[in-house]
C-alpha cells in the first residue's frame, strides 16, 4: 500500500519536470527567430548524417512542415498588408510606400529572372562537373547564335571553309534568316560549327545492344565533325523521337478488330505505358485492338492486345 512519503517524491519529480519544460520553452522562444532556424538546420544536418539513408523515413515530417508553411503564407501576407495599411493615418505616406514597394518588387524580379536565365539557360556545366546532367539545349542554342555573329564579324579560315555564304556578311540579317527559316534539327545541321564541337567536347558513340563494347564513331576531324553534327541533329528530329505507329490492318468482315504496327527506331521498344494508351484507343474504337512492335529485321518482338469488351 502506497504511503504519503512514497507519493511525495513522484509529485516533486513531476513539478520539477514541469518547471524544466517551462524554462526550456521560455528560453527557446526567447531566442531570435533566425537563430532558431539556424539551430534547426544544424540539428537536421546532424540527424541526416547520423542516420544516413534511414533519414528518408523522416521525409514526411519535412513534407508536413512545408505544406503548413504554404497554408499560412497567403493569409499571413494578407493580414500583414491589412495591418500595415490600417496603422497608417496619412494616405500620402501609403502612396509613397506603395511606389517604393512596387519598384523594389520589379527590381528583385528582374534580378531573379536574370540569374535564372544565366544559370538555367546559358550555363553549361562541364562533363566532370557534379552539376552535369547532359547537354543543355538552351546553352547550345545560345552558343550557336553567338557563334554565328562571330563567324560574320571575325571568321577564321575554318569558318570560311565550312560557312562560305556566312563568313564576313552582316550578322543581323544572318541571325534573322537563321531564326526564321531553321528550327531544331535543321538549325543544328546547318550552323553547328567545328569550333563549338571542340568547346562542348562533342563526339559520337554507337551503342549497339548486340555488342559488349561502345564504339566511338566520330572524333574531331573533318569526317568526324560532319558525323557529330548529323548525329546531334537527328536527336532533335521528331521523326526519330516520336514512335512510328501506323494502322496495319482492320478486320471489317469479322470482329472489326484493329491492328496497329509500331516500327522500332534503333530497335528501341515502347514504354510500358503503351498498354494504358492502347486501352484508351480500344475504348475509342469500340472493338478489340492489337499493337505489334517490329524490329529492324521485320520481326515482331512484342504483341499487345486489348480484347473486345462484352
Amino acid at each position: 500500500m502506497a504511503t504519503e512519503q512514497d507519493a511525495r517524491p513522484s509529485a516533486d519529480q513531476a513539478a520539477h519536470r514541469r518547471t524544466a519544460g517551462a524554462l526550456l520553452r521560455r528560453y527557446w522562444f526567447g531566442v531570435v527567430l533566425w537563430k532558431r532556424v539556424l539551430i534547426a538546420l544544424v540539428l537536421g544536418t546532424i540527424v541526416g548524417l547520423a542516420l544516413g539513408e534511414a533519414a528518408v523515413q523522416l521525409k514526411w515530417m519535412g513534407d508536413v512542415f512545408i505544406r503548413l508553411i504554404r497554408m499560412v503564407v497567403a493569409p499571413l501576407v494578407f493580414f500583414s498588408i491589412v495591418s500595415g495599411i490600417a496603422s497608417m493615418g496619412d494616405p500620402k505616406r501609403l502612396g509613397a510606400i506603395g511606389s517604393k514597394t512596387l519598384g523594389l518588387y520589379l527590381t528583385l524580379t528582374v534580378i531573379a529572372v536574370s540569374v535564372g536565365m544565366i544559370m538555367g539557360v546559358i550555363f553549361q556545366p562541364g562533363v566532370g562537373d557534379r552539376r552535369y546532367s547532359g547537354l543543355n539545349p538552351y546553352a547550345l542554342g545560345f552558343a550557336m547564335y553567338t557563334d554565328i555573329k562571330r563567324i560574320c564579324d571575325a571568321p577564321t579560315d575554318e569558318d570560311r571553309q565550312w560557312f562560305p555564304e556566312l563568313a564576313g556578311t552582316p550578322w543581323l540579317p544572318a541571325l534573322d534568316h537563321a531564326m526564321r527559316n531553321f528550327k531544331d534539327e535543321s538549325f543544328i545541321g546547318q550552323y553547328l560549327s567545328p569550333r563549338l564541337m571542340r568547346e562542348f567536347r562533342l563526339f559520337a558513340l554507337v551503342d549497339d545492344d548486340q555488342q559488349d563494347t561502345l564504339e566511338v564513331s566520330a572524333i574531331h576531324d573533318e569526317t568526324g565533325y560532319r558525323r557529330v553534327r548529323e548525329t546531334l541533329a537527328r536527336q532533335y528530329d521528331l521523326g526519330s523521337r516520336e514512335p512510328n505507329i501506323q494502322v496495319w490492318d482492320v478486320n471489317l468482315r469479322g470482329d472489326r478488330s484493329l491492328t496497329l504496327r509500331h516500327t522500332q527506331h534503333n530497335d528501341r521498344p515502347l514504354h510500358e505505358s503503351a498498354g494504358e494508351v492502347l486501352k484508351h484507343v480500344a475504348r475509342l474504337w469500340g472493338f478489340g485492338v492489337q499493337l505489334e512492335s517490329v524490329n529492324s529485321k521485320g520481326e515482331v518482338t512484342r504483341r499487345r492486345e486489348v480484347p473486345v469488351r462484352a
